[in-house]
């Protein structure tokens, strides 16, 4: 799954891992994952022992994973990649000037180069609510400017925009059907008792680590957030044309 930061990633990973036999491997990337894929597989999943974890620690991305993916198999588990993009595409991400975009979907010329295949999914949000959130949510983003997100932004929106693409704000109000179509197209388990349950599940990145909740964090049904849209970060995106170039790739109208 591709999911640009603040893009509705932590509730779909949520719904898709509280179902039984899925695993989701929460924002890892080639250049950097949030928290390393064998951490999680090995504390939040069960799936690698310590002797394998260690094993694993200092190999390669592709070694890792296919590994994970077997250990997965045996156990007739499930496995999902939710893709971290955003450090591909915008620069800051960890606010110490570490990480430089490529302007590249990493994930993909990784995994094609080696062979896999693949179920890519997007999950979208239109561009205005994605720059009001981040330049909320985190401290290295209160002064991003709306010249480097709204190009950053495009570029992500020309990369993914071919696959199969799932707004967030159709997901909140509809989360039944489209939750289904994603487990479909995914070729993963799918039992609609993912909406009482997937508020319990917090074996993943995203919200549930920020040093303050999110409002989607804490509620107990899904439900469609309203945009805040007396910001001034949200009204200068709803007016640049990039946005809105980027939106109109990603199937917004309007």
């Amino acid at each position: 799954m591709y999911i640009f930061a603040r893009s509705g990633g932590t509730l779909v990973n949520r719904c898709l891992g509280s179902i039984s036999n899925n695993v989701v491997l929460s924002e890892i990337n080639p250049y950097f994952s949030v928290i390393p894929m064998e951490e999680q597989a090995k504390n939040w999943f069960s799936l690698l022992s310590p002797t394998e974890y260690q094993s694993l620690l200092g190999q390669s991305f592709i070694n890792k994973l296919e590994f994970i993916i077997h250990k997965a198999n045996l156990l007739g588990k499930k496995l999902v990649i939710r893709d971290w993009p955003t450090p591909n595409f915008l620069g800051n991400v960890l606010g110490d000037g570490s990480l430089f975009p490529s302007g590249l979907l990493e994930q993909k010329l990784y995994l094609s180069h080696h062979g896999f295949e693949t179920c890519p999914v997007v999950i979208s949000r239109r561009s205005a609510d994605v720059y009001e959130s981040l330049t909320r949510t985190f401290k290295q983003f209160h002064l991003l400017s709306i010249d480097e997100f709204s190009l950053a932004y495009l570029e992500y929106a020309k990369a993914v925009h071919h696959y199969p693409n799932f707004h967030y704000e159709d997901i909140c109000q509809n989360p039944d059907s489209y939750i289904r179509q994603i487990c479909s197209l995914l070729e993963i388990n799918c039992y609609s008792s993912f909406a009482n349950n997937f508020w319990k599940f917090t074996k993943c990145t995203g919200d549930n680590h920020l040093n303050q909740p999110s409002r989607g964090f804490k509620e107990e049904k899904i439900v469609a957030l309203e945009s805040n849209i007396n910001s001034d970060f949200y009204i200068v995106a709803m007016q640049n044309e990039h946005c809105r170039q980027a939106d109109r790739l990603l199937g917004y109208g309007g």
